[in-house]
C-alpha cells in the first residue's frame, strides 16, 4: 500500500484543525504560517493556514500545499536514521561497527569506541564545546568539518542528544557509497516513494519556500530561504543534522514508508526487524529513545497524565510510537497501532518571540491527539484563552 489518494477532513477534524492553526499562528503568534497532514490507510489530506511572513514585514505569501517547509533537525531522523538503516539492511555496515573505522583520528576519552548504534541513539558525547554558534575564526567549511571528526568522543549509557552524530552518520554513510547525501536520499528513499519536493538546496523564492526568520541573527540580513541551522550552514550544508526542505505531503509519504514497516511495493527497502526497533528504547534504563528517533510516551508525558480525555482511545493504540521534531516548529509523529501518521509544518522561530517551547509544544500535542481521537481535547482552549501553564510540563 504505496499509493496515496488525497480526501478530505480525514477522520472528521478538518474543521478542528484549521480552528487550531489559526489559534496557534493567531492568536499565540507563534508562527505566521503552517501546514498538518495525516495519513491513514492509502488516504492521507493536508490543511494550511496563514502566510509566510510575520512580524509586520514585508507581503504576506499564503501557505498551501506545495509549500517548502526547512525541516531542521527532522533531517537527523528523515533522511539520516533511515539511510542508515537501510545500509544496515544491505550489510555495508552493521549497528555494532566501531566508528574509529572510519575516523581512525577520533579520539575516546573512555570507555569503549561508539558504534553505528550509539550514534542512532545519541549515546555519546563529542568534546566540542569550544565550537560555538556563529562558527566564525574555524577556518573554511573544510576545515571546521575536520576539527568535528577528529574531536574527542565519550561514549554514554544514556542519552545526549546533540548535533554531532548525525554530521558523523552523514559522512560515515558518504564514504561507504561513495555518492553524496543528496543523491543517496533521491535513489534510496525519494525516488521510490515518488517524492518530488524533497531537496537539500531550496530555490530562493519566497512564494514557494516558508521562510522561518526575518532576519538572521548574526549577519541581520533577512533570510528569505536557506537553511536555518547555522552549524549546517558553517559546514558547507553538509546534510546530517539539519537541511531537508520538503512539503507537507511528501513528508506523509515517507511515514506510510514507515507503517509499511519500510516496503514500498514489493521491495523490502528496510529490514522490518529494524523498523521494529525504532518505537523501542533503546537503553537498559528509561531514557525514552528509539532508534534514530524519539518516543511518544518521553514526548507526551505530562500532557496525557493531565486528567485529559483520551475520548475512547485505547492507550495500547500509543505503544511503540515515536516521533522527531525540528527547531522550526515543525514534527513527524508515527503510530503503527493505529496505522497513522501525522505532519505538522511552521515557520515557528522568529526573533520576536524566540524563547521557550511551551506553546509550540503543546501546539504539537493537541494537533496529533486530535488526529488521534478525531476531536479537539478540552484542554486546547489554553491554546487560545490566555491561561498559564505549568512550565514543568514542558
Amino acid at each position: 500500500m504505496n499509493t496515496l489518494h488525497e480526501v478530505s477532513y480525514l477522520n472528521g477534524v478538518g474543521d478542528q484543525f484549521h480552528a487550531l492553526l489559526s489559534a496557534q499562528a493567531c492568536a499565540r503568534r507563534q508562527c505566521s504560517g503552517a501546514s498538518i497532514g495525516i495519513v491513514k490507510g492509502s488516504e492521507f489530506t493536508t490543511y494550511s493556514a496563514g502566510f509566510h511572513s510575520s512580524c509586520g514585514v514585508g507581503v504576506g505569501v499564503k501557505v498551501s500545499p506545495p509549500s517548502l517547509f526547512d525541516s531542521a533537525s527532522i533531517t537527523k531522523a528523515i533522511p539520516i536514521a533511515l539511510l542508515v538503516l537501510w545500509a544496515v539492511t544491505e550489510k555495508h555496515i552493521a549497528l555494532e561497527t566501531k566508528i574509529s573505522v572510519f575516523f581512525p583520528r577520533l579520539r575516546v576519552e573512555h570507555g569503549e569506541c561508539p558504534t553505528i548504534k550509539d550514534l542512532l541513539t545519541y549515546a555519546c558525547r563529542f568534546d566540542l564545546d569550544f565550537i560555538e554558534s556563529p562558527y566564525t575564526g574555524y577556518g573554511d567549511a573544510d576545515v571546521l568539518l575536520d576539527k568535528i571528526l577528529s574531536a574527542n568522543v565519550t561514549t554514554l549509557h544514556t542519552r545526549s542528544y546533540g548535533n554531532y552524530p548525525p554530521i558523523f552518520l552523514g559522512v560515515i554513510l558518504e564514504k561507504i557509497t561513495g555518492g553524496t547525501i543528496q543523491q543517496l536520499s533521491r535513489e534510496v528513499i525519494f525516488d521510490p516513494l515518488g517524492i518530488t519536493s524533497a531537496t537539500f538546496s531550496p530555490p530562493d523564492d519566497p512564494s514557494l519556500v516558508v521562510q522561518t526568520e526575518i532576519m538572521d541573527r548574526h549577519t541581520k540580513e533577512p533570510r528569505r530561504s536557506g537553511v536555518h541551522d547555522e552549524l549546517t550552514v558553517a559546514i558547507g550544508g553538509r546534510p546530517g543534522s539539519a537541511g531537508l526542505f520538503v512539503n507537507t505531503s511528501d513528508l506523509l509519504r515517507v511515514q506510510r514508508f514507515l507503517l509499511n514497516m519500510g516496503s514500498i511495493g514489493t521491495r523490502q527497502i528496510i529490514a522490518p526487524e529494524l523498523i521494529r526497533e525504532i518505537g523501542k528504547n533503546q537503553f537498559k534504563q528509561d531514557d525514552g529513545f528509539g532508534l534514530g528517533f524519539g518516543l511518544w510516551s518521553v514526548f507526551s508525558k505530562g500532557y496525557d497524565d493531565d486528567g485529559v480525555e483520551l475520548r475512547g482511545l485505547d492507550p495500547r493504540m500509543l505503544q511503540d510510537a515515536y516521533f522527531k521534531l525540528g527547531f522550526t516548529g515543525c514534527g513527524v509523529f508515527i503510530f503503527p497501532r493505529c496505522d497513522l501518521g501525522v505532519v505538522i509544518n511552521t515557520n515557528y522561530i522568529h526573533p520576536a518571540w524566540r524563547g521557550s517551547s511551551l506553546w509550540i509544544n503543546w501546539f504539537r500535542w493537541v494537533v496529533v491527539m486530535t488526529a488521534l481521537t478525531g476531536a479537539v481535547p478540552s484542554s486546547a482552549k489554553i491554546l487560545w484563552n490566555g491561561a498559564d501553564l505549568n512550565m514543568s510540563k514542558v
